[in-house]
């Protein structure tokens, strides 16, 4: 529960910080991906300067966006990696195998 509630500040803090470092790549018309790597499950949040979304998963995936966005993820477990790459930018890219390691990121 503790590390639940960390990670909601950490996203809420995201959100807010990368507001002065969010690049121009993708726009409210323009869909984009933020692709999930991981051999475990993992949580977190996505979102920008006006909304935040949590999202649970475990393996690859991706979560869809639009606009200027920061996340912020967790491994569920001590063991594994977890790696997100913004597919339209260079910009944001994390990856950690730390025990429930928490990587983030701005696009």
């Amino acid at each position: 529960m503790r590390a639940t509630i960390v990670l909601a500040g950490l996203a809420l803090v995201m959100s807010l910080s990368c507001k002065e470092i969010l690049g121009t790549q993708c726009t409210q018309s323009s869909m984009c991906r933020l692709t999930i790597e991981s051999n475990t499950g993992w949580s977190g949040a996505l979102g920008g300067t006006n909304n935040t979304q949590s999202y649970d998963g475990s393996g690859d995936g991706w979560i869809e966006y639009w606009g200027s966005v920061c996340y912020t993820l967790q491994k569920q477990t001590d063991a594994g990696y977890l790696r997100a790459t913004f597919q339209e930018t260079s910009r944001g890219h994390a990856e950690t195998t730390a025990a429930f390691g928490v990587i983030s990121g701005c696009n």
